[in-house]
């Protein structure tokens, strides 16, 4: 009798440990995400400012409201404070670290002419990384070797988080968007700076696009709170 009473104390107590995990990421929304964007690192100091993303997106990237299957990439960004240093006749070199494999390569400049840009064809989600910026013209030389923070805390939700909350919070909007019960959309979950560049805020964006509209929730990464519902 003793062990059966120990057995439905265990079995009680585990059934209250599955609730506290929460609900699991509905299948239709899984197979229909088009980007989840991880991680964001950001660094600057006089001479530079540097911005890496990080996460899986579908290839093609096409806003089309079809899922067409995800590769993983790395974008680094990088400005140079000085924008006597921001030429299409230089040449920025860099080395990203993190301490299971090293990077290289060369930055391109983005067309407006206002920052340098690499993709890097895996994901990286750290801690921290190592990033080192080169480049020399004539008797002019630029080196920079920093160590990079992610923005993601220990008090922030990761992106499964906040993608079941932000599909919970998008219930109604996207109801048009099911047939029966598939999903006719696809969806993107994105860790966001702040979308008017006015803080150093960060945010998490989830969206729905079916190829007419596009329905989506900005939330806080720590209190969880919706902070604004938009359809376009």
């Amino acid at each position: 009798m003793k062990r059966a009473i120990t057995v439905f104390v265990l079995v009680f107590a585990l059934f209250f440990v599955n609730i506290g995990c929460g609900s699991k990421i509905p299948a239709e929304i899984k197979k229909n995400l088009s980007e989840i964007r991880v991680n964001i690192y950001e660094f600057s100091n006089d001479n530079m400012s540097v911005n890496i993303i990080t996460g899986e997106r579908e290839e093609p990237y096409v806003l089309d409201g079809t899922a067409n299957g995800m590769v993983e990439y790395t974008v680094i960004t990088f400005t140079p404070e000085d924008p006597d240093n921001i030429s299409s006749e230089i040449t920025y070199k860099y080395t990203l670290k993190t301490g299971k494999k090293d990077y290289t390569g060369t930055f391109t400049l983005h067309p407006f002419g206002n920052s340098y840009a690499a993709e890097i064809g895996e994901k990286i989600d750290l801690k921290s990384v190592q990033l080192i910026i080169t480049a020399q013209k004539d008797d002019w030389k630029f080196e920079e070797n920093a160590v990079i923070e992610s923005i993601l805390t220990d008090e922030m939700m990761n992106w499964e988080e906040a993608l079941k909350i932000g599909a919970e919070a998008l219930k109604k909007a996207t109801q048009s968007m099911y047939d029966k019960n598939k999903l006719k959309a696809e969806v993107y979950v994105k860790l966001l700076c702040d979308p008017l560049g006015k803080t150093s805020d960060h945010f998490w964006y989830v969206a729905f696009a079916d190829g007419n509209k596009i329905v989506s929730a900005l939330m806080d990464p720590v209190s969880k709170e919706i902070l604004a519902l938009k359809e376009e």
